[in-house]
């Protein structure tokens, strides 16, 4: 399980870095990398590292769509504000792709936990070091 959360936390970095590129990216990547790197050499667990690759960035695209659930798409024509209004705001991405792809990539790495512990239990197959 802990090799599982490590590497959860590794792919989430990286997919962090990737996603927030034209922002903050650049400044998270070396951080990300140099913990992946640990992560690589530490948790040994290679079954569990495609899981963790799944979970991760579900995880990102779940904060994604958190984070845009207020989306309002811009209208095409101008905008006329009533009185007393000083702003309009709109924009953003739209949350149901996000939130879409965030739900199977998790579903589908947390599924895929269970039946990998599953199965080692019933083979009897030492899944980590670490359990």
């Amino acid at each position: 399980m802990l090799s599982l959360l490590l590497w959860i936390l590794a792919f989430t970095s990286i997919a962090f870095t990737f996603i927030s590129m034209a922002s903050i990216g650049l400044l998270v990547a070396p951080f990300a990398l140099i913990f992946t790197f640990f992560v690589v050499a530490w948790a040994h667990a290679w079954p569990e590292a495609p899981l963790g690759g799944l979970i991760g960035p579900g995880l990102v695209c779940l904060l994604v769509a958190f984070l845009n659930w207020d989306y309002v798409p811009c209208p095409a024509e101008p905008i006329k504000l009533g009185p007393g209004q000083s702003s309009f705001h709109c924009g953003g991405f739209d949350p149901v792709p996000w939130l879409i792809a965030g739900i199977l990539l998790t579903g589908a790495g947390i599924i895929g936990y269970l039946l990998f512990t599953t199965l080692s239990k019933r083979l009897r197959i030492p899944s980590s070091k670490f359990e």
